[in-house]
C-alpha cells in the first residue's frame, strides 16, 4: 500500500477537501432524517412493514437487526428483506430519501466548493497517473 500511495501520488492529500466531503457525507445523511418527507416516508414504511407482522419504526432500525450480524441469512432474515423492499418500493422511500439528501448535500457542496475542487483535481491526477501505469503493463 505504501508503494502503491509513494508510485501514485503527486503530492499531499488536500486534508480539507477529505473532510469536507466526509462531513457532506455524514451530515446530509443525518440531517436528510430530520426531513419532513423523510420522516412521513419513514412512518408510510413502518405501517407498511407492521402491516406484513414486523415492527420496526425505520428502515435504520430494521437493518440494525440482531441476525444481520449473521454471517448466514436465515428464512426469517429472508422475509424481513422482502418486506422491507416491498414496503420500501410501496412508499417510493428510496427516491424521497435520496431527494432531501442530495438537496442538503448540493448546499453543503456549494459552500465548500473550493475544497471539494482541490480534492477532485488530486483524484483526477491519481485516476490519470494509474491508468498509465496499467497501460505500460
Amino acid at each position: 500500500m505504501a508503494e502503491a500511495d509513494a508510485t501514485l501520488r503527486s503530492g499531499d492529500l488536500p486534508a480539507q477537501g477529505v473532510e469536507a466531503a466526509r462531513t457532506i457525507d455524514l451530515t446530509s445523511f443525518k440531517e436528510s432524517q430530520t426531513s419532513a418527507d423523510v420522516k412521513q416516508a419513514f412512518a408510510e414504511w413502518s405501517e407498511c412493514m407492521s402491516e406484513k407482522g414486523y415492527e420496526y419504526a425505520s428502515p435504520l432500525e430494521s437493518a440494525g437487526d440482531k441476525w444481520f450480524a449473521e454471517t448466514s441469512a436465515t428464512a426469517e432474515e429472508e422475509r424481513v428483506a422482502q418486506a422491507d423492499v416491498s414496503c420500501k418500493n410501496k412508499v417510493d422511500l428510496v427516491d424521497r430519501w435520496h431527494k432531501a439528501e442530495s438537496k442538503i448535500q448540493q448546499g453543503m457542496i456549494d459552500r465548500h466548493a473550493k475544497e471539494l475542487e482541490r480534492l477532485r483535481t488530486f483524484q483526477d491526477g491519481l485516476v490519470k497517473r494509474s491508468r498509465d501505469i496499467l497501460q505500460k503493463e
